[in-house]
Order: C-alpha cells, then sequence, then structure tokens
C-alpha cells in the first residue's frame, strides 16, 4: 500500500545519503541563521479565527516544525483538534467567511478524520484535523503553552514527530530529517528521548524508522 511505498522510499533515500556521505558529500549549513530570520509567512489571522472558536487546538504540519527547523512554505494550515469539537470549529470557519471543500480521509488512519477549508481572499487550505487517539489531549495541552513567535499553539517535538512519522508522506521525510538533525546539533537528547519513549509506547513498529531519520537529520543538518 502507500505507506510501503513511503517506508521503502525512505530506506532508498536512507541508502542514497549513505553513498553520498561516503563519497564526501556535506550536511546543510546556516541553519542557525536561516531559523534566526523573520518568518516568510504570516499565520496570526487564522490562529485569531481558531482562537475565536474558544476551544483548544495546536498547530500541526509545516507550520508547526517552525521552532524546530528553518522554514519551508506551505499552503496548509493544519490544525489539530479533538474529534468532539470539530464541529464547533467547522462553525467558527463558517462564521469567518470560509467554505468546506471536502472531507478529509486518511486510508491508513482509520481514528483520523476532518475537514479542509478555503476562502477566496486565502490562497491557503485550513485543515482541521480530528484525532481520536490517547495521547491527543495532552499533545494539545502542552501545545497552548508553547505559542511561537506568532502566538501559534505549537505541538512539542515529540507529538510532532509521532503525527508525522506515522502519516510520512515524501514530504513529511525531509521534515523530518531536518527537525530531527537540528534536535541533534543542538543537543536536545531530552527531547530525543522524550520522543523514543512516546514511539514506543504507540507507534513500536516505527522505531527503526526514527533511528534511520536520526541519522538522515545528522548527515543533512551541519555542527555550527
Amino acid at each position: 500500500g502507500a505507506y510501503h511505498r513511503v517506508v521503502n522510499a525512505l530506506r532508498t533515500i536512507y541508502e542514497l545519503r549513505a553513498r553520498s556521505m561516503a563519497r564526501g558529500g556535506s550536511p546543510r549549513q546556516g541553519w542557525r541563521r536561516l531559523m534566526a530570520k523573520k518568518p516568510m509567512q504570516e499565520w496570526a489571522r487564522i490562529g485569531s479565527i481558531l482562537n475565536a472558536v474558544g476551544r483548544p487546538w495546536a498547530t500541526m504540519g509545516a507550520i508547526a516544525t517552525r521552532p524546530y527547523r528553518p522554514e519551508r512554505t506551505t499552503l496548509d494550515f493544519d490544525v489539530l483538534i479533538r474529534p468532539e469539537e470539530l464541529t464547533a470549529f467547522e462553525e467558527g470557519m463558517l462564521r469567518a467567511g470560509f467554505r468546506r471543500d471536502r472531507d478529509l480521509v486518511f486510508p491508513h488512519q482509520p481514528r483520523w478524520g476532518g475537514s479542509s477549508w478555503n476562502r477566496s481572499a486565502d490562497e491557503m487550505d485550513v485543515d482541521l484535523i480530528a484525532i481520536d487517539l490517547p495521547w491527543v489531549e495532552d499533545a494539545i495541552h502542552e501545545a497552548g503553552s508553547a505559542l511561537d513567535a506568532e502566538g501559534l499553539p505549537i505541538l512539542p517535538l515529540r507529538y510532532l514527530v509521532l503525527t508525522k512519522i506515522e502519516w510520512m508522506r515524501g514530504k513529511d521525510v525531509t521534515d523530518l530529517a531536518e527537525v530531527l538533525g537540528v534536535a541533534v546539533r543542538r543537543g536536545d537528547e531530552d527531547s530525543l528521548e522524550r520522543t523514543r519513549r512516546l514511539l514506543r509506547r504507540y507507534l513500536p513498529h516505527l522505531e527503526e524508522d526514527y533511528d534511520q531519520l536520526l541519522q538522515l537529520g545528522e548527515w543533512e543538518i551541519g555542527p555550527e
């Protein structure tokens, strides 16, 4: 299936990068300087719409990686919510002038769901992602006290990795490698170990993938 194709792609990327390093390839430099720059995209107005719902939420996806790696641009604002609050957030999007585009379907994650929204004034999609799993409550709660420079509640590293490694599309491999590479270079051993413990608890079959992503991260992000 699609998941196994992505896992095979991870193995291929790992092998190709290993060969590149063996030939003298070099990791990315200047990442600290890039991370210190003003964000290329501003999302506070979407955060205000979500806050107006009055229910807890957390930023996930590419936007949530900004505190953990050099920013990459995106047209998707991914929002983690509890399933029982999906209707409230959908009503909030309607009040803000958004229109429902489609239901979100995650073929390999039967406990994931939600809906995608857009409006003509914005060239973006807002994806409300409702996940019915035991760790979601804690993840959203912790994000509420970990706001980024725009005031967006950002998933702690371990929960961000949990969401991306489970879904793991092609771009998630790159995101995860850079996020973990920066954590390694920053010496954030506590966060990396807490991430491993969370994976062992909820996705133990993916620990080998985590180790390969850590190694990819060390190859991709250079020491400074």
